[in-house]
């Protein structure tokens, strides 16, 4: 059985008595150990001194098939997400880069010029990642499946114009697609447990 937690669960968790965080955590922890064994259930509100019932973490159908969706949307929207990016990046190095537009249609590309591309690239893959962080479920899967998909994408690409770039450069931005993609979602996932962690505590007095 998975199970999966939220940004909302944890916002609620961290609000809860220590006591029952801690009866939270070890009934998890047997849950885990044996999920047949139905009285592994948090207590109600009441039986428990100042508790409060911690949201379910446990998925049912409904919410695989919710969580199922969310994730394909996730994936969906970061793929072009990142499209999206580097099409902003070359614009800007258009814009920067003197010469770039006239050498763009025969991919006639100088080494600034080369590294500027893969420069989009990263950042590309980072937005990416961190956006189907921001729209998949907690300890979803979906920036793997991004990561992966973009490499898909990209290696008939880098087939077909393998003449016009060196070896290096080919190298470079497909090995760097999967740990930028992951990266960008993992720094998503920090930057929003911080703003949960700083966010006050509500008055449980």
């Amino acid at each position: 059985m998975n199970h999966f937690a939220t940004t909302e669960f944890w916002f609620h968790y961290r609000r809860l008595p220590a006591e029952t965080r801690e009866l939270a955590d070890r009934r998890f922890a047997m849950l885990q150990a044996d999920p047949r064994r139905l009285h592994m259930r948090l207590p109600l509100t009441g039986r428990t001194p100042h508790a409060e019932r911690a949201p379910s973490t446990v998925v049912d159908g409904n919410d695989r098939e919710a969580h199922m969706i969310r994730s394909i949307c996730a994936v969906v929207i970061a793929v072009v997400g990142w499209f999206v990016a580097a099409t902003l990046g070359n614009w800007l190095l258009r814009a920067l880069l003197p010469g770039y537009s006239g050498v763009e249609t025969a991919m006639a590309f100088t080494f600034p010029m080369q590294l500027g591309r893969l420069a989009v690239g990263l950042v590309s893959s980072l937005c990416a990642g961190a956006l189907c962080a921001a729209l998949a479920r907690p300890n979803s899967h979906a920036d793997k499946l991004v990561a992966g998909l973009m490499v898909v994408l990209f290696l008939p690409v880098h087939y077909a114009l393998w003449a016009k770039f060196p070896v290096w450069y080919h190298v470079f931005f497909l090995a760097s697609l999967v740990p930028v993609v992951l990266a960008g979602a993992a720094l998503h996932r920090k930057f929003a447990a911080v703003i949960i962690a700083r966010t006050p505590r509500a008055n449980t007095t």
